[in-house]
């Protein structure tokens, strides 16, 4: 074996890379940048940008809107449903009594959300909110009355009085927020 192949062949390798990184280099150098070819678009007329403010879908603000109730913002692991019949993947279940009559019976329903993951938050305004069911987590919901903050812990896998039905005052509590 030639021992002087041997040792060139490194050498090669390392000259050939050197060559590559300088052709890259002039083709960054050389290449338009980003946006140059929508000088003339609008501002108006580019698409809106994708930055994330964790607000809540207006779509689903006003579905609930006219019940008073506010979903407001959320890291997107806390997910409303709407009706609770017949629905398998509800894993969280809130009961109040100025809640939304999906089924038409005259009588307010429960509102069910789906929690992904092991973790979640959501910043809502829900009056008169008086019960939580969890799935197989443990959920921290925050309540406020007259500025009061009330702070209530629903253990997995049951119903939790919250707000009026814990404190037996036959209050409005207003939910505020859910933490899982």
């Amino acid at each position: 074996m030639n021992v002087e192949l041997i040792r060139s062949v490194p050498r090669a390798l390392v000259g050939l890379l050197a060559a590559g990184a300088v052709v890259a280099g002039a083709l960054f150098v050389l290449s338009e940048p980003a946006g140059a070819n929508q000088a003339g678009v609008a501002a108006d007329e580019l698409p809106p940008s994708a930055v994330e403010d964790f607000n809540y879908p207006a779509a689903v603000q006003a579905e609930v809107a006219q019940y008073g109730i506010e979903l407001i913002r959320g890291d997107g692991h806390i997910v409303y449903l709407g009706n609770c019949t017949g629905r398998t993947d509800a894993n969280l279940r809130l009961q109040g009594r100025n809640f939304p009559d999906y089924d038409g019976d005259g009588a307010s329903d429960y509102m069910c959300f789906r929690v992904d993951g092991p973790a979640g938050y959501l910043k809502v305004s829900i009056p008169a909110t008086n019960g939580i069911r969890t799935g197989d987590f443990d959920a921290e919901v925050t309540m406020t009355l007259d500025g009061e903050t009330h702070t209530y812990t629903a253990p997995p896998g049951g119903w939790t009085p919250i707000g009026e039905t814990a404190e037996h005052d036959g209050l409005d509590y207003t939910l505020v927020e859910i933490r899982i």
